[in-house]
């Protein structure tokens, strides 16, 4: 529901715009701050009335500040489906996209063992200081901070408590093998390679979250880390020449 809040233009489209909702204007975005998004939109040209389908800056027609021309769809759409299938759905990816999701995996663990750690620490200083002001009570002493000090660790115990609990419910979970990785992708990729635009268009957002178009260049941003396999660069940008 929030993903459809975000997009509602893509449900009346007449055209079916494989990128709608992750394409901003990168011209607007480095001249004035604001990420515009760039909508669909259809126009004919020529003496035939040829029909073109383009992605446009929709700040082009609010303001005419932006001077970012439009871009064919076909040619953007392409591209972004040639990354996915060149740096995610391909063999030669599958082993560098295993490595880096255990590693991340294998981070997570580290850091949740590491918050364990961190709140029985605390715990065991909070009720040092409480049988420390029991202990004091019990042997004569009245000052009226104590029950005030007291009541506010015995909130801190409850609190740092109930933390604890929430970060002993996370499970380990089974390593990432190739061949799991394998599995799960197979099907979309069977879709990129056969371009089928309705099924793409399902799972698209789950690995692009955003496609940034300059006057001269296009950058695409993954959702996972992904590997040049030319040159063995690792990032989730992927900037080219149009």
């Amino acid at each position: 529901m929030d993903n459809n809040k975000k997009t509602p233009g893509s449900y009346k489209a007449k055209e079916m715009y494989l990128l709608s909702g992750l394409c901003v204007c990168g011209e607007c975005l480095k001249n004035v701050g604001t990420a515009f998004s760039m909508m669909g939109n259809v126009k004919y040209s020529g003496r035939n009335k040829l029909k073109y389908v383009t992605y446009r800056c929709g700040n082009r027609d609010r303001t005419k500040q932006c001077k970012n021309p439009e871009l064919r769809r076909e040619y953007i759409e392409n591209y972004v489906l040639a990354q996915l299938q060149e740096k995610i759905f391909n063999e030669q990816a599958i082993p560098l996209l295993a490595k880096q999701l255990s590693d991340y995996q294998k981070s997570k663990e580290t850091n949740v063992k590491g918050e364990k750690q961190r709140l029985n620490k605390s715990l065991e200083g909070i009720e040092r200081q409480i049988e420390n002001i029991v202990n004091a009570v019990a042997a004569g002493a009245s000052n009226p901070s104590f029950l005030e000090k007291l009541a506010g660790l015995e909130q801190q115990k409850f609190d740092l408590s109930q933390k604890l609990i929430e970060v002993e419910a996370i499970k380990e979970k089974a390593a990432i093998t190739e061949e799991t990785l394998r599995q799960l992708l197979s099907q979309f990729g069977t879709h990129i390679v056969n371009r089928d635009l309705p099924e793409i268009k399902k799972f698209i957002g789950s690995y692009v979250e955003k496609v940034i178009i300059y006057e001269k260049h296009v950058e695409v941003i993954f959702k996972v880390p992904v590997v040049d396999l030319a040159y063995g660069d690792e990032g989730s940008r992927t900037p080219v020449r149009r």
